[in-house]
Formats: C-alpha cells, structure tokens, sequence
C-alpha cells in the first residue's frame, strides 16, 4: 500500500511477519540499502546469520533477495530499504541534519521553545 508521506527518494517501510517454521523470501532493489529490525523471537536470515528481538541487521549495498526464516516461534520484523540520500549525515540524540552546526542550531531552537509544545 503506497502511503500518503512524500519522500526524497524511494523507500520501503514494511511490517513483516513469519510464521513459526516457516520461511519468506524478500527481493530488494539492487539500488536500496536495506535494514531489518527483529520486533519479536528469533530469526535465521539467508540460511547462517541469526538475529534476535532488539537487534538490527543491516545488509550489503546491492539488490537481491534475503530469506528470513522463523524458528519454533512467529517472528515479526520492521524492513527497512531505500535509495541512499548520498549527503552527509550527523546525528546527536533525536536531531539528524547534514552539519554540526545544522544540529547546534536545532538544539538551541529546542531549547528556546521554537519546536511548539505539547499541553
């Protein structure tokens, strides 16, 4: 289902479950980046590689597909992909700008009450 959010380029923000046994095959674009996040119980991904619930898995640049294979239990996991912006990225708590300075500036409108309020 194609959301109402506009992006800069093409993503993919999808809510995937596995059953217990089972196995899902996932093709991605070959120009994506590609992130999974495990929600709940544990996963084997492209037959070797396990992860468990809070862990983030991220993948190679390059398209194909990543089987996702449940154990005994129902996995569930948060897939992230998309074409990579190609700027630079800071990061400083829940600010993300492309310069320090851009995250200085953020931070003091935060301070100064310019982010609005909730009530």
């Amino acid at each position: 289902v194609k959301g109402a959010a506009e992006t800069f380029t093409e993503m993919n923000v999808w809510d995937v479950v596995v059953n217990a046994g089972k196995e899902a095959v996932i093709s991605v674009p070959a120009n994506h980046s590609l992130s999974l996040v495990v929600l709940r119980g544990n996963v084997t991904f492209n037959g070797k590689d396990q992860a468990g619930a809070g862990q983030l898995v991220g993948f190679e640049n390059g398209g194909g597909e990543v089987r996702i294979a449940a154990g005994s239990e129902e996995v569930k996991i948060l897939l992230l992909s998309g074409v990579p912006i190609a700027e630079p990225v800071v990061g400083y708590g829940p600010f993300v700008m492309n310069t320090a300075e851009e995250i200085r500036e953020a931070i003091n409108d935060f301070n100064s009450g310019r982010f609005g309020s909730i009530h």
